[in-house]
């Protein structure tokens, strides 16, 4: 049997419940992140392909298929849409598109064709210090783009610097957070008597 919906440890049968999310692990290769029955979801795990039952693994490819021509679908239709002009001052980037034009149709295939197709234009999603086990040294620096906060952090022992949510920092190293705030944080003072407006 290549491959199966529960594993068995110790005589204790492990069955998935249901497939949550998938990723691209660092060897390259897709994982999926398992909902295991009886189980809460602080017990739910990634596994790698070849641990998990092919027609579940089939099933849940073919569902994010449906999903991601939805959003496209949605996507397409609101850029079809008349808009008015925007008045915001805020410029938007422009994201190359990946896949098929628009007018290649996708031919229909078995499950395991779909996946390779796909699974040469995924990103493999980086994998941060944080996922690597890293100690933060120290945060140099911090932008406002994309929609949110991110802080450039330095690694101990690394040469590099790494881009990181401030959500994530926020949760992961919250005391260089605050100092790296303390430190570079600037009052505006306004013309009030007590500065606070």
């Amino acid at each position: 049997m290549d491959s199966f919906s529960s594993l068995s440890l110790d005589s204790e049968e492990y069955v998935v419940e249901e497939i949550l999310k998938k990723r691209i692990g660092a060897d390259g290769k897709p994982e999926y992140f398992l909902k295991w029955e009886g189980y809460g979801h602080d017990e739910n795990t990634w596994e790698p392909r070849e641990n998990i039952d092919a027609d579940l693994v089939c099933a849940f490819e073919k569902e994010l298929e449906v999903k991601e021509m939805k959003r496209k679908e949605d996507l397409k239709q609101k850029k079809e849409q008349p808009t008015k002009p925007s008045t915001s001052s805020k410029s938007r980037a422009k994201i190359p598109a990946t896949g098929p034009s628009s007018n290649q149709q996708k031919k229909p295939s078995g499950c395991a064709d779909e996946v390779k197709s796909r699974d040469y234009r995924e990103k493999k999603p980086a994998v941060s210090g944080f996922d690597r086990g890293l100690e933060v040294d120290e945060i140099i620096g911090a932008n406002n783009e994309n929609g949110g906060i991110n802080v450039l952090v330095k690694w101990k022992g690394e040469n590099g610097v790494e881009m990181v949510p401030s959500s994530v920092a926020r949760f992961k190293c919250p005391d260089v957070l605050i100092k790296f705030y303390e430190e570079n944080f600037i009052f505006a003072m306004s013309s009030s008597k007590n500065g606070i407006q």
